[in-house]
Parts: structure tokens; C-alpha cells; sequence
């Protein structure tokens, strides 16, 4: 049977329609949505034109017939870096409504201006780039985000800046779950980007314009997920295949926080960019072949499994809730004394006999200490391949303080008493003769 004219029609129309308008999120930001209210809002189009500005940008030769007035600063840095079309799209959105919210918050209604507010701009930047220079501060370097001397040129890059963190974080998929791993890709690729821009070293010492590492503005798709985003992915995938559906002790994988971890010393420039497939960052356990052992031993160069390396017991119990239970045990040391006293009553505290076996609060609260001490080193372990120097050296000397007080108090505890009866009666005088001897 034929189908019938209405229905072919119909989806012609469709047809039409969908070369006609691009899907959207909250802007219809096609030539069939100028129409709309909320592109006419002045903040809207401040935002939109701050995108528009590609002046002085080097276009790829592959895209040199499709530059015009429609493409905007995110087009190129999808061109430059291989970016996926769809996250372009939302994030083109994403950042014209950041920065409209902050623009009309600083100009305020009253004062429409087509103009983008520079503070704005630098208000978006400082909540987008707060972590990225903290990250940088830490590891003492210099950030990536370079300004021209030329003003008119400020803000395209200050826009191009929060383009390119904006884009990575939008296909960064679980790697978002690894915020100094995307500083660490965020440093270099903005590094790129200012010497792509860069008037002076614009070109590399055979002429050629500087390119990136990946994408090269060769326009090769998804070239930024495939080979900056999938590598990592593929290491967390792995290593959580070695968990063996979580039924693994912690110290025989790392997770999302070990592998972050890395990205917190120096040592992660040693990665390199682009980033070197033989580095031990990428090395898996199940990959090398080595055993268990050796292989926490040789990866702890990459992640220091310090913070949390599981030794499954029920004394996590005590040592997870330590200051619950301290409390517990010492208030119903207290309430055993008093109870113990001739009128049973609170207020006997007051009275120096009570109060001094009060005070013995102290002895059990060293020996509490004590336990706690001796839980973080049975616990702890199996990092000590992996642990610096330093943090071995701690545990050692709080045990050694916790070891120590659990042998002063008791023995400032029984010489003070002046008449002791029963137990303290026969150490003091155990004390005594050790005294004089």
C-alpha cells in the first residue's frame, strides 16, 4: 500500500523543520529563535555577542570556507581541540547564562548595555578558576591563564578561557569525580591555547602554526574524548575491575580519590602532555603481572594510599566513632564512682575522697588513647610500602606520647594519693621500695 500524501507531507515539514531550528535546553540561539523574548533580554545579547567576537582568531585551513559571522569563540575551540558537537551546544548555553546572570546583576536593569561588564567576566572566571589556582599555589606554579597586553583582546580570551574549562568539564563524564586531574588537563591545554594566540610564538621554528597536542585543528571529531578522556577512563575501569565487585581489600586497587591523589604532587607533570602511554599512571596491576605485593610497592610513586587503605575488622567500630565511645566509657566511669559512694548522690563529686577516684578518668582515657594508636597502625599497614617517611614517623611518635602517658598518669596518679587503701595501696608501696632501692 501506498503511504498516504498527508503523512509524506507531514513529514516533509519535519524534515524542513529540523534544518531549520537546532535543538536547545533554555536558548534558541537558531536564526528561528531571535524572535523569542529571552534572546531579547540585554543581558542575553551581551553575553552572546561577547561569544561572537573571533577577531584575530587562526581558523584551521579545513574550516578557513566555513568562517562567518555564525560561528562563535566555541566553534573554534571545538575546531582547535576536538571537542564533541552536542557538549559545544550546552555548553554555549551554559556559559551565556552564567555570564548573563552575573552582567545584569552588576548593571542592573536600569542600565541596559550591549557591552558584556567586565567584572562580569572576572567574577565568572574567579568562581570557575577558584580550585584550578589553588591547585596551581599548591604545586608552586604559575597558572596557564595568560592575558594579552592588547585590552580589546582581554576579553575574547578571558571567554575562551571559560569556553575551554567549561567544554573539558562537560565530556569529562567520571573524571569529574577527579577535580585536579581536569586542572591538570585544563593547565595544558590553556597553555596551548595562549601560544596558538600568542602573536610572538604563534609559530613553531619551521613556520607552521602552533596546534594542539590533540585535535591539532585537523577538525578530527571526538578527538578529545577519545584520546585525553577514554585513557584515564579506561585506567579507572580497569582498576575497578580489579575490586572483584567490591569483595577486594582497598589496598589491592585504587579508586577515584587514589587516582586524583596523584594530581596533587609535582610528580604528575612527569605525565606530560601529550600524555605518555608508558607513564606508571597508567599502569595497572592486572596489566603488569606482578603480585599482589609488588604491585601496591611499585605503584606507590603514583598514588599514596595513606588516607584510606581498608583492613576489614569490627574495631572500625571503636575506631571510626573513637570520641563517641571515649565519652561513653568515661561518663560511666564516673557514674560506677559515684554510685559507689555512701550517699550515692551526684553532689559527693565535691568531696576531695570521691573526687580523687573521679580523677582516674584520665588513666582510662590514656589507655583509650592508646587503643586508638594501636588501631591506626594495625589499620594502616599496608600503605606503610606506600606512606612517606614522614607519616610513618608520626604514627611512631604517637604511639610512643600514648605509651608514655599511660605510664605517667598512673604512677603521678597513685603518689598523690596520701592514705590509699587496696590496689593503689600496694603499688604506691611498690613504688616506694623501687624508690629506695
Amino acid at each position: 500500500e501506498g503511504v498516504d500524501p498527508q503523512i509524506m507531507a507531514a513529514g516533509k515539514q519535519v524534515q524542513e523543520k529540523k534544518e531549520r531550528y537546532i535543538p536547545y535546553n533554555i536558548l534558541p540561539l537558531d536564526e528561528a529563535g531571535e524572535s523569542q523574548a529571552i534572546m531579547n533580554l540585554p543581558e542575553i545579547k551581551a553575553a552572546v555577542i561577547a561569544l561572537q567576537n573571533t577577531h584575530n582568531l587562526p581558523w584551521p585551513s579545513s574550516m578557513t570556507q566555513l568562517k562567518s559571522g555564525d560561528l562563535d569563540l566555541l566553534d573554534w575551540l571545538q575546531a582547535m581541540f576536538g571537542f564533541q558537537k552536542d557538549n559545544v551546544a550546552n555548553q554555549r548555553e551554559h556559559l551565556i547564562l552564567l555570564l548573563a546572570n552575573v552582567h545584569i546583576r552588576l548593571v542592573g536593569e536600569a542600565r541596559p548595555n550591549v557591552e558584556l561588564d567586565n567584572g562580569a567576566l572576572d567574577k565568572v572566571m574567579d568562581k570557575l578558576f577558584k580550585n584550578y589556582r589553588s591547585w596551581c599555589e599548591f604545586l608552586g606554579r604559575n597558572h596557564s591563564l595568560w592575558l594579552p597586553k592588547i585590552e580589546q583582546d582581554v576579553h575574547q580570551r578571558k571567554v575562551l578561557y571559560m569556553g575551554l574549562y567549561l567544554l573539558i568539564w562537560g565530556e569529562a563524564a567520571n573524571l569529574r569525580f577527579m577535580p585536579e586531574c581536569l586542572c591538570y588537563i585544563f593547565h595544558n591545554m590553556a597553555l596551548e591555547l595562549h601560544g596558538m594566540l600568542s602573536h610572538n610564538n604563534a609559530r613553531t621554528t619551521d613556520g607552521a602554526n602552533i596546534m594542539p597536542a590533540y585535535g591539532g585543528g585537523s577538525g578530527e571529531r571526538e578527538s578529545f574524548l577519545r584520546k585525553v578522556v577514554m585513557p584515564i577512563y579506561s585506567v579507572i575501569e580497569e582498576e575497578t575491575q580489579n575490586n572483584r565487585n567490591r569483595t577486594a581489600q582497598h589496598s589491592a586497587w585504587r579508586n577515584y580519590d587514589d587516582l586524583n591523589e596523584y594530581f596533587w604532587s609535582p610528580d604528575c607533570f612527569d605525565l606530560g602532555w601529550p600524555m605518555k602511554a608508558d607513564s606508571m599512571f597508567f599502569q595497572v596491576a592486572s596489566q603488569t603481572g606482578l603480585s599482589l605485593k609488588r604491585s601496591v610497592s611499585n605503584l606507590h610513586q603514583i598514588t599514596r594510599k595513606v588516607n584510606f587503605v581498608e583492613v576489614r575488622t569490627f574495631w572500625h567500630l571503636f575506631r571510626s566513632f573513637d570520641r563517641m565511645w571515649t565519652f561513653l566509657i568515661l561518663a560511666l566511669q564516673v557514674m560506677i564512682v559515684l554510685s559507689w559512694t555512701s550517699s550515692g548522690s551526684p553532689i559527693a563529686v565535691f568531696q576531695w575522697s570521691v573526687f580523687e577516684n573521679v580523677l582516674s578518668i584520665f588513666i582510662t582515657a590514656a589507655i583509650l588513647r592508646l587503643l586508638q594508636v594501636i588501631l591506626d597502625l594495625f589499620m594502616n599497614y599496608r600503605a606503610y610500602n606506600s606512606m612517606k617517611f614522614t607519616d610513618v614517623l608520626r604514627l611512631l611518635l604517637k604511639l610512643l606520647v600514648a605509651i608514655a602517658w599511660v605510664l605517667v598518669l598512673p604512677i603521678c596518679y597513685v603518689d598523690s594519693w596520701e592514705e590509699p587503701t587496696g590496689f593503689v595501696k600496694t603499688i604506691k608501696h611498690w613504688l616506694r621500695q623501687t624508690g629506695n632501692e
